[in-house]
């Protein structure tokens, strides 16, 4: 009973997710603009792309940007309580993944292993968004397709 009262309410949000997608997320004053790259259960893995940018870009000019970081995996519970905003997407391409790879190769991940999953990534890229939540409750994180 205890421990009941001391939880705070749930944090959740509910976004589109779609690997290859560009992300903007509410910082302080302006935006970061994310590329999901994968979203293995309890982490995602994605590309930042820009910092402290306005809210209005567009999906044409940020396609045009390289990414300031190749790499980055990030726990999922990370994103609770953030504005985000699914802006548009670009299906991924083997060259893409260059930072991911150097990271799957470090966790000990097989090349072939490691080629299969882009392959999979890639017609995942191409599929529509799916709405998910996600949410925290005591027992951690988690994602419900709606």
């Amino acid at each position: 009973m205890f421990e009941l009262l001391r939880f705070k309410k749930s944090k959740n949000i509910v976004v589109e997710f779609q690997l290859g997608a560009y992300y903007s997320i509410k910082t302080k004053d302006d935006f970061d603009i994310i590329r999901l790259l994968d979203l293995p259960g309890d982490s995602y893995h994605y590309q930042l792309i820009a910092t402290n940018v306005p809210e209005d870009q567009s999906v044409e000019s940020i396609k045009n940007m390289n990414p300031i970081i190749l790499h980055i995996p990030m726990d999922i519970a990370n994103l609770l309580g953030k504005d985000i905003k699914r802006l548009g997407n670009d299906p991924l391409t083997i060259k893409d993944f260059n930072g991911y790879v150097v990271y799957l190769e470090e966790m000990g991940v097989e090349d072939d292993a490691i080629d299969e999953h882009l392959k999979q990534l890639i017609r995942f890229s191409k599929e529509a968004p799916q709405k998910m939540r996600l949410y925290q409750d005591k027992d951690g994180v988690f994602a419900e397709h709606l």
